[in-house]
């Protein structure tokens, strides 16, 4: 079930941004046609067909093809935020599966900051909440967005991005010539009530406004103008990093049965908040566990160090150094735009190449095509007929090494 879930949740999240008038605040009805509350029961009707829902606290998702219904499940999704130095969650959120994630990451994020006592500087994600609401909150609080590009009903090829205020890296482009600029500071609030703001200097200066600070709102557009911009290697080497946090869902079904996705691993007690309350246990324990390890309990004289050898150390300075060859095929590090063509010094847009004639853009790496998964009738593996695989590959004896 769990590959199929997550295949189907990527398609979705290759889809354009949803339009705010189509982010309903109200999500209780997920992918369900209808829904009828009764008695504390629940009824629900997805392509035509009623069902009686034994958990009322969980959400629907549908998987439409066409216009048929393929399949449907209910159940929540169980949300987590991972360390990035220790490669454990420090706050997990159980929802109901028909609110989309974007609505409770601000949730998550004030529990991940009130578990740890500091607000993160990043913030690494997958399309699924690459919205530009996510951006805004993540922006407001000071918090780096580090979420692939995703296209929009307005904007629907990065190339589109290239426009007077910044081009498709969200670099900010100089107000009286086009140049593009480098990054002096960010500020939460920049007096009054005008917001977050980007304060730049033109790297090109041809005009006397040129040699002038400049700044611009972040409000010009969310998920362009972030705090940490994309061509540093710090924003490179964590957009590089995500695909290590994906594995601690499967850890975490293994050795807690929290979001379990069968039968077997499924806890008999129903509601969200007994799915919550084991989440919290289970966070409980494994954070003893790591400072039991780690030799930081308050009585570990003297206090654990971790080994230089067991530190990852992620450098983005070659990705750096492609997205600036990168940018220099595309025209990006000359003057465009409507400035540019009133001085003479460049054109309106920068050029205009195939993806096949440039190399890969480092600050989206290639992530493996998501595949349509197959549905049970449209093929036979009777491997989907084994509840509880992941169960059955434990061995107690490798608990104690455990791989954070």
């Amino acid at each position: 079930m769990t590959p199929m879930v997550r295949a189907e949740r990527h398609l979705d999240a290759e889809t354009p941004e949803p339009e705010p008038s189509d982010m309903r605040p109200d999500t209780e009805i997920g992918d369900a046609d209808r829904i009828d509350r009764s008695d504390g029961k629940l009824r629900v009707r997805v392509g035509g067909c009623w069902y009686a829902v034994l958990d009322a606290t969980a959400g629907v998702r549908a998987y439409v093809r066409g216009n048929k219904v393929k399949r449907f499940w209910v159940g929540f999704y169980n949300a987590k935020a991972i360390d990035h130095f220790i490669g454990a969650p420090v706050a997990v959120r159980v929802t109901s599966a028909s609110t989309q994630e974007y609505y409770t990451y601000p949730e998550l994020l004030d529990a991940a900051t009130k578990n740890t006592g500091v607000l993160p500087r990043a913030v690494v994600g997958d399309r699924g909440y690459s919205v530009s609401p996510a951006f805004e909150h993540n922006t407001r609080l000071g918090v780096a967005s580090v979420f692939p590009w995703r296209a929009s009903n307005v904007r629907p090829e990065r190339e589109m991005e290239d426009c007077d205020t910044h081009d498709r890296h969200g670099v900010v482009r100089c107000k009286h010539c086009g140049s593009p600029t480098r990054f002096i500071s960010f500020t939460r609030t920049a007096g009054g009530n005008r917001g977050p703001r980007l304060y730049v200097q033109c790297l090109q200066p041809i005009t006397a406004g040129c040699e002038t600070r400049q700044s611009i709102g972040c409000n010009v557009s969310w998920r362009m103008l972030v705090p940490l911009w994309r061509d540093t290697p710090t924003y490179l080497a964590l957009r590089h990093s995500h695909h290590r946090y994906e594995r601690v869902h499967h850890h975490w079904r293994v050795r807690w049965r929290s979001g379990a996705d069968d039968h077997a691993l499924r806890p008999k007690r129903r509601g969200r908040d007994n799915q919550q309350l084991r989440a919290n246990a289970a966070l409980l324990i494994e954070w003893l566990m790591v400072c039991w390890r780690e030799e930081w309990l308050p009585d570990s004289r003297p206090r654990g160090v971790p080994h230089r050898d067991r530190i990852i150390e992620d450098d983005g300075t070659g990705y750096a150094s492609s997205l600036a060859n990168l940018r220099h095929e595309l025209g990006l590090d000359r003057p465009f735009g409507t400035k540019a063509v009133a001085l003479g010094i460049g054109p309106a847009v920068p050029l205009a190449l195939s993806p096949d004639a440039v190399a890969d853009d480092p600050a989206e790496p290639e992530e493996p095509p998501v595949v349509p998964p197959e549905l049970p009738g449209e093929t036979e593996d009777h491997r989907e007929d084994q509840p509880g695989k992941d169960a059955a590959e434990v061995d107690v004896d490798d608990l104690d090494d455990m791989p954070f």
